[in-house]
This record gives structure tokens, sequence and C-alpha cells, in this order.
């Protein structure tokens, strides 16, 4: 996975790091991440890759009002 184009929400991670874990950024990307990160996460991963990770996460992990507009109108 390319984490070149993710390094907005991996702030914390030193550039040019290669061997993150799919879903740490996918859980990032979704967390503090802005609509088009989430369209070309999508886009790279596929909605249903995404959605299985969106549904692995704790509803704490991400903002009440994010969680629920992924879980009712984005990843239906």
């Amino acid at each position: 996975m390319d984490t070149k184009k993710y390094s907005l929400v991996l702030w914390d991670v030193p550039e040019g790091t290669t061997d993150l874990d799919e879903s740490f950024v996918v859980k990032r990307v979704l967390s503090f991440g802005g609509i088009f990160l989430i369209k070309d996460l999508i886009k790279s991963l596929g909605i249903e890759r995404v959605k299985a990770i969106f549904d692995s996460m704790k509803p704490t992990e991400i903002s009440p009002k994010k969680y629920n507009f992924f879980k009712n109108f984005l990843l239906v």
C-alpha cells in the first residue's frame, strides 16, 4: 500500500515507512481523513475491504458523527 498519499493522517509515522499494516492505515484515514482521502482509499482497496476494516473498529475509535455517517450512509 502506497502510504505517501496518506501522509496527512500518518503524521506520527516516519516518512518512507512502507511496512505499515493495511488496517492501521485504513483506520487512520477513516478517523482523521477527509472525503477525498476516503474516496481514494475506497478506490484503491475496494468498498468491501474498507467496510470489513470499519466493521472491526470500535465505535470509540472514531467520532460519533463520522461513525454514524459511515455506518448508515457511506458503507451500507
